[in-house]
């Protein structure tokens, strides 16, 4: 099998709106688990985080050989142009960490179309993500959104679970079709499960997946399918809920397959 980049997220430990372990310590955990990169969530890192925490990211990146690949705009979607100046915070943040990309939400393309233009002057992606109750929660709606942008800097944070929930298929021609838009691939595998306690997202109820077992979503098939065609893409692990502990967070990467 094929393999291909993969990219620990700071999901992974975020509980209740704070982080169960340290900056230091994840980076740390990520590189002595295999990870070849970092995604850094809002509790890990934002534009209003002390210079002290901006500047202790590049030294770790730099000690651990970790890239920070993506972080995400939390706050503001990118649907009014007052929200245009929350995004070049990001931007700038970006910048000062050498990072990839920025993971943007909303619905004004004009707006994304500025973002990606504006982004791109400083190699940086602009990108966006499956998710239900959007109009890239179904495979359609995911193809017709990415070129109503139509700019070569916006991209697609492709996340299967989401689209599985919808109960959309994945198939290999809609990958292929979507593939140069593809920057970022987001793993969070689901069981689906008849239980009327369990949560509901989009058409599906359904638990988390064990660290060592295999979801439904049909990852293994799609993710081994975009490494042999696209084999540079990064692969961020999402898991929901938080481990509560850097113990228990080894414990569970240890357990983790790579599909």
């Amino acid at each position: 099998m094929h393999k291909i980049k993969c990219c620990l997220s700071g999901r992974v430990f975020e509980d209740q709106g704070a982080q169960t372990i340290s900056l230091e310590r994840f980076f740390a955990l990520a590189a002595e688990s295999g990870f070849t990169g970092v995604e850094l969530r809002k509790t890990q890192l934002a534009p209003d985080s002390p210079p002290e925490i901006i500047a202790g990211v590049n030294t770790l990146t730099k000690t651990y050989g970790l890239p920070v690949e993506l972080i995400t705009m939390r706050g503001r979607k990118l649907d009014a142009d007052a929200d245009f100046s929350y995004f070049e915070k990001y931007l700038e943040l970006a910048v000062h960490i050498n990072c990839a990309r920025i993971k943007v939400s909303g619905n004004n393309v004009k707006l994304l179309r500025k973002a990606a233009a504006q982004a791109e002057k400083l190699n940086i992606k602009v990108a966006t993500n499956n998710h239900v109750n959007t109009p890239l929660e179904s495979v359609s709606g995911t193809a017709e959104f990415l070129k109503s942008v139509d700019h070569p800097n916006f991209h697609l944070l492709f996340d299967p679970s989401h689209l599985w929930l919808n109960r959309e298929a994945v198939t290999e021609d809609f990958i292929r079709e979507i593939l140069s838009k593809i920057s970022f691939v987001i793993f969070q595998d689901y069981l689906e499960t008849d239980d009327t306690e369990s949560i509901l997202i989009g058409k599906r109820r359904i638990v988390p997946v064990q660290s060592w077992k295999t979801g439904d979503t049909g990852y293994p098939e799609i993710v081994n399918f975009i490494s042999t065609v696209k084999p540079d893409i990064p692969l961020g692990l999402v898991r929901p809920g938080a481990i509560r502990n850097s113990n228990e967070g080894k414990a569970w990467i240890a357990n983790w397959k790579q599909p």
